[in-house]
């Protein structure tokens, strides 16, 4: 197991791979690069992508705002997916 993580840990470093951390602490590894969003399940943790169009006025908005730099932004929506919804019923 632990040249799996090694071996992710080497994607990471080499920008194949974005590491994603939610509040769970269970890491999660995104091989689509390009710029995307996601919906997470409340109740399974399922993470899915969801694409839009990218929100560049948000970084710039964040550099006048804040003085920060802004190298990305990364954004999630929360419910419940369709399959725990089907077991609450």
């Amino acid at each position: 197991m632990a040249t799996v993580y090694n071996n992710l840990n080497l994607f990471i470093k080499e920008g194949v791979v974005k590491e994603l951390t939610y509040g769970d602490s269970a890491s999660r590894y995104d091989f689509d690069l390009g710029q995307h969003y996601h919906a997470v399940c409340d109740v399974c943790g399922k993470v899915v992508d969801l694409y839009y169009p990218v929100l560049e006025d948000v970084e710039k908005a964040a550099e006048q705002l804040t003085g920060f730099k802004v190298r990305g932004h990364r954004m999630e929506v929360y419910g419940v997916c369709p399959e725990c919804q089907k077991k609450q019923k």
